[in-house]
């Protein structure tokens, strides 16, 4: 069984509206306000999951901003992500 490490990294994950915007900027505020630093992933249907993946490497948390789709995609790349840093096909 692996542990993993503490981060000090989050992944947000934020659909592409503009009524998002205001909270996306909120939401990092509060994250690097507590010194953990915001990464943003690229989301939509022209983006590889091998770049969600590359904008996740590292992070130990998600912050999803979005519906129901937004929250299947970053599922789908934490889940791939992490199971690769840690063993797993």
């Amino acid at each position: 069984m692996s542990t993993l490490a503490p981060s000090r990294r989050a992944a947000v994950f934020a659909k592409n509206l503009p009524d998002i915007a205001p909270w996306f900027a909120r939401v990092s505020a509060d994250l690097e306000a507590a010194g953990i630093a915001v990464q943003a992933v690229p989301r939509g249907r022209d983006i590889a999951l091998a770049d969600q993946q590359a904008a996740m490497a590292g992070c130990g948390l998600v912050v999803v901003l979005g519906g129901d789709g937004t929250f299947l995609a970053a599922a789908r790349a934490a889940g791939r992500t992490w199971g690769e840093q840690n063993g797993a096909a």
